[in-house]
């Protein structure tokens, strides 16, 4: 199961001097690359599409059932109930234009990893 969805990145106005630092736009993908009876290992794909580099990137999302991260990789989270965040290790921060990276994780409870509606990723 992949499916890209964009993110909240925006790529800007240039007639908008407000918007002059806007990193660029993003694009997610969430896959599940292995489910067992009460887990799954996911993987997620954040792309920089925008035309400018980036240093930093977060990804969010709600889990959909009753699932938590025991391990997660390339990535530092903070969860809170099914709520997500997931920000970028030192190693994977910079993107530059059309770059990508990814995280992967592995989560225990009920639920197969179905795809989450709300995933959301953000570079500045």
């Amino acid at each position: 199961m992949r499916e890209a969805l964009g993110g909240a990145g925006d790529p800007g106005n240039g007639d908008d001097p407000g918007n002059g630092d806007d990193p660029g736009a993003t694009e997610c993908s969430y896959s599940v690359t292995g489910s067992w009876g009460h887990g799954f290992q996911g993987e997620v794909e954040i792309t920089n599409t925008g035309d400018s580099p980036t240093s930093a990137w977060t990804a969010t999302w709600t889990f959909p059932d009753d699932q938590t991260i025991s391990q997660l990789w390339n990535g530092d989270y903070e969860q809170s109930g099914a709520q997500v965040t997931v920000h970028n290790a030192g190693h994977n921060g910079e993107l530059a234009p059309g770059a990508s990276t990814t995280f992967g994780f592995v989560a225990d409870g009920a639920g197969d990893g179905s795809e989450p509606s709300d995933l959301d990723c953000t570079l500045t």
